[in-house]
């Protein structure tokens, strides 16, 4: 199968960047042959050494102002939001409270909402005044009187000067097409940077902004390679020129940013992230006073487009996009705000980029109003999550230490980690919906898939623990109350510090969440021959002494099956006797337990089994313990392997 390079899709037209970013980007997995089952592994190692979880990109774009109420801090603080990304207000003090009552450290504002589109009634003229006689006073003055006016009140944004200057619509570019974009982000570097020299509380090591803010990261990479394909004269060099441009004209760049929206690509993610970080070292090895001190993905995860599918509203789908900016290192991301369910469209109405579903009515202007009012008591309750929601609230409540994640199947990913002070390991997995885009058609992953899961790096010693098992399913629309708990507190054996496990149906568009807690180190037997632990050889002559221990732990006084063995011989033609209370040796192929019905486990000191002169070969003896039903399968066990000659 031919594999194919990042489509990048913009009002109905299609770009094949084949030649600069094939053997950069990650190839695609081959497709699903019809006939191939659909066998998967996800492999978590946990480390108690790696860093810690900080959830960068927890991260939504709602609009906080005076008109609008805020969303439930009792909802959105638990997903402790660390980008908030406003658009259009006035009122900075507000936007402050709002921000601090969810604990979200960064706000986002752009520019460019403020001074307004082509599609505004009436629209604004272009920054530079004049296409052919550039006059950057108002645009200065504009920049300027923001900064002021955000300092003024106590609020210091990251400033985003564009917001998708790709769009069609956008009248950025101009006759001299990339060149008058970068011109403008100049302009407004120099104007904001005098506004906070001469503000009294602020210094210009307070301001933050960030470029270019592409809705679409194949315009972010073609204005890398200087290509351009629909707009005017391209910026010489690309994205490279851009930052040079910066270079030369004493203007900083603090954070690299763009959107994220093309879930026919999801797997590319990370690669791209890569790709943008890559050409960033690559100018700060001459240029380090461009000063890029971060990346982010302002926007994230697509509503709908380019084929009706609601992404946004897929819990496995999030899930996966949340990993993979995780993997590749994002220090800030945001949801995307889209139409809700009645019709309301972007970051007005209310639902917080869809993860609540909300009451709403009309007032007699047709705008959208909460109902109930927030002053309600009554039924029915005006906001209630949505299943994507819980992954979010996941993602947020997943503290300690992170953990490796490695996928068979390009559609699956997660995130996990290990909690110290809970002693929890736990994993978010998700099953994105579409991982390709071939010919004009999405690719779809196996309807449902059969999973192993391999955990390392858990407690180095046999032990028992519980697993708890809970699935988010897609609901749409509709509010989910709860995530379904699967399995809960199932007891699971820990052997050597791993944990195999197989979800027998995870399912596309789903997510799922496992804890591994409550561990405690098992019963640990113990059996010697002659008041020795580790395997040895002697004469055939020799009289062997056998004796047992157990340590029950804190398992002391449960029920568990005993068994104590002797094989000659191990392997095709090996002999076992199994010692059976009160105190005689059964020649059988067949396990036989020694009480015959589980037994309480109790403390035992060398406990002395027998003493005997055996024939000339091979012996093991195994002393176990494990599960009362009867079956034999060494959970808890030891060995020791005596050679006569």
């Amino acid at each position: 199968m031919k594999i194919l390079s990042i489509i990048s899709l913009a009002a109905g037209r299609a770009l094949l960047f084949a030649v600069s970013i094939q053997g950069t980007l990650s190839a695609k997995s081959p497709l699903p042959e019809e006939d191939a089952f659909p066998q998967t592994t996800i492999t978590v190692t946990f480390d108690s050494k790696a860093p810690v979880a900080e959830h960068a990109v927890s991260g939504f774009l709602s609009l906080i102002n005076a008109n609008t109420p805020d969303p439930p801090s009792e909802l959105i603080k638990p997903l402790k939001p660390r980008l908030w990304k406003n658009a259009y207000h006035t009122n900075y003090a507000r936007i402050t409270d709002s921000v601090n009552g969810f604990d979200c450290p960064t706000v986002l504002t752009t520019l460019s909402e403020h001074w307004g589109l082509p599609s505004h009634n009436p629209p604004p003229p272009p920054p530079w005044n004049d296409d052919l006689n550039p006059d950057w006073t108002l645009w200065e003055s504009f920049c300027a009187y923001h900064v002021n006016v955000h300092l003024d009140q106590g609020f210091n944004p990251v400033w985003n000067v564009w917001n998708e200057p790709d769009g069609s619509s956008r009248w950025w570019h101009g006759s001299e097409g990339w060149t008058n974009l970068a011109r403008t982000y100049v302009h407004a570097f120099r104007a904001m940077r005098q506004a906070y020299l001469d503000h009294p509380n602020f210094d210009v090591a307070d301001m933050v902004i960030a470029a270019p803010g592409f809705a679409d990261w194949g315009n972010a990479y073609a204005f890398h390679t200087g290509f351009n394909y629909w707009y005017g004269t391209p910026l010489e060099a690309g994205f490279d020129g851009f930052l040079n441009f910066c270079t030369a004209n004493n203007a900083e760049c603090h954070v690299v940013m763009w959107h994220e929206f093309w879930e026919d690509y999801v797997t590319e993610i990370t690669p791209k992230a890569a790709i943008m970080k890559s050409i960033v070292a690559d100018h700060m090895v001459q240029h380090p006073e461009i000063n890029v001190q971060r990346f982010y993905v302002d926007e994230m995860v697509h509503a709908s487009y380019p084929f009706p599918m609601d992404y946004h509203l897929s819990p496995g789908h999030v899930a996966v996009v949340l990993a993979l900016l995780e993997a590749a290192g994002i220090d800030g991301a945001c949801r995307a705000c889209w139409t809700d369910r009645y019709g309301f469209s972007g970051n007005i109405n209310f639902s917080v980029d869809s993860l609540l579903d909300v009451v709403y009515c009309v007032d007699p202007y047709g705008n959208p109003v909460l109902w109930p009012p927030p002053s309600y008591s009554g039924d029915p309750e005006p906001y209630k999550p949505r299943s994507h929601y819980w992954v979010h609230w996941y993602y947020a409540q997943f503290e300690g230490h992170m953990a490796s994640l490695e996928c068979s199947y390009p559609p699956q990913a997660g995130f996990a980690t290990y909690d110290p002070q809970s002693g929890v390991y736990q994993a978010l997995l998700g099953y994105s919906l579409c991982y390709a885009y071939v010919s004009g058609s999405p690719v779809y992953g196996y309807e449902t898939t059969t999973t192993d899961l391999l955990f390392n790096g858990l407690p180095n010693v046999d032990a028992l623990g519980r697993l708890t098992m809970r699935e988010i399913p897609p609901t749409g629309w509709d509010p989910l109350d709860e995530p379904l708990i699967v399995i809960d507190r199932e007891e699971i054996v820990l052997k050597d510090g791993s944990l195999e496990w197989t979800l027998p149906e995870m399912k596309r568009g789903h997510a799922y969440v496992i804890e591994i807690g409550e561990i405690e180190p098992g019963p640990v037997p113990d059996v010697k021959v002659n008041g020795l632990d580790d395997d040895f050889s002697l004469p055939a002559a020799t009289s062997l002494s056998l004796t047992v221990s157990l340590d029950p732990k804190t398992h002391a006084g449960d029920a568990y099956d005993w068994w104590l063995s002797a094989t000659f011989n191990p392997g095709a033609n090996e002999k076992s006797f199994w010692w059976r209370w009160p105190g005689f040796w059964s020649l059988s192929s067949t396990p036989r337990s020694v009480f015959s019905i589980p037994i309480s486990l109790r403390a035992i000191n060398n406990h002395a089994i027998a003493q005997a002169v055996l024939s000339a070969g091979e012996w093991r003896f195994t002393f176990a313990v494990d599960a009362p039903d009867g079956v034999y399968d060494e959970t808890f066990s030891d060995a020791i392997t005596v050679t006569l000659y």
